[in-house]
């Protein structure tokens, strides 16, 4: 009887190791995946304000600190000939993103501009279009 009772228990202790292994592994890797896109889009957001600062002569130095949460990201700028080349480096619980971007300083124009249509859609007419989405 005594056998019967400990084999039945190992029997159902491999049950639930075959089955609570997998689930806490799964677990590990979706916080993994999520800590990684945080350090990600965290260190594009301080590429992005750089970016917006150089684009509106705001005062900028090297490097420059982003913190957002209790995570940070670190941007450093280099005069890389007529570009400036901006490298951003972001750290949430030892996941680290690096981003990098490419400013070109020149003359022109830049505007953004944006449609909002209902149902209906929106008619264009003598060859014009849409590039983008």
């Amino acid at each position: 009887m005594l056998i019967v009772v400990i084999f039945s228990l190992l029997l159902v202790v491999a049950i639930l190791s075959g089955v609570v292994v997998p689930a806490v592994r799964g677990a590990r890797i979706a916080t993994e995946l999520l800590n990684s896109k945080q350090s990600f889009f965290l260190s594009e957001a301080a590429v992005e304000d750089v970016a917006y600062r150089f684009k509106s002569g705001y005062s900028i130095s090297s490097p420059e600190t982003l913190s957002l949460a209790g995570y940070t990201a670190t941007t450093i700028i280099v005069d890389d000939l007529d570009e400036k080349v901006v490298t951003s480096r972001g750290e949430v619980r030892s996941a680290v993103r690096k981003v990098e971007a490419r400013l070109n300083i020149g003359s022109g124009a830049s505007f953004n501009f944006g449609v909002q249509v209902d149902t209906g859609g929106f008619v264009m007419e003598n060859y014009s279009s849409v590039s983008g989405n």
